[in-house]
């Protein structure tokens, strides 16, 4: 399987560096790939490739990223924004040695792409699964975040059901976007 293939589905870890893709609403690609220290972006307009800038807080989050792929493997307009919604794990405790830390904590990301600035800005985060919190989804079925989230038909309309949520409980929840922060239902 090829690359390009690879990153028509979504998002793929190839040879343990994170990489995920997202088609924007204009038929553009944003792309986003682990290199060594570095995240690297890259828009795709057509046949054209432009680098994008990223925001520190999004860099440093992706730096860490055990794996990261686009919600529904696109992004979406809303209030005149373009926006991809990104699930990241991320190792529960750096040391590792602290009760859960060989756990995962998984959040999701609304990032926007500013056209005209050709930038990505990381605008909210959603913890949806936490071993140090000790809550985690029941929506998920037992499976991988993945699973529930690549293959979604509306990334703008994310339902959750949360086992012993601290604030959500467990009663079923949507997940939107207003004003460029995510809204829990």
């Amino acid at each position: 399987m090829n690359l390009i293939r690879l990153l028509a589905l979504g998002c793929a870890v190839l040879l343990g560096i994170p990489c995920c893709a997202a088609t924007l609403p204009d038929g553009s690609t944003l792309t986003l790939a682990q290199s060594g220290r570095s995240v690297k972006r890259v828009l795709r307009i057509g046949h054209h490739l432009r680098h994008a800038s990223i925001d520190s807080r999004l860099h440093g989050i992706l730096h860490e990223a055990l794996d990261a792929f686009v919600v529904g493997g696109r992004g979406f307009s809303f209030e005149g924004h373009v926006y991809a919604i990104l699930a990241v794990t991320k190792q529960s405790a750096k040391d590792g040695r602290a009760y859960c830390g060989a756990g995962t904590e998984e959040v999701l990301l609304l990032v926007e792409l500013q056209r005209e600035r050709n930038s990505l800005a990381l605008r909210d985060s959603l913890k949806v699964q936490s071993c140090l919190e000790t809550f985690e989804l029941i929506s998920d079925r037992g499976h991988e975040l993945r699973r529930l989230l690549a293959e979604m038909d509306e990334p703008s309309r994310i339902g959750l059901t949360w086992l012993n949520h601290p604030q959500f409980g467990d009663t079923p929840r949507v997940v939107t976007v207003s004003d460029g922060k995510f809204r829990v239902e």
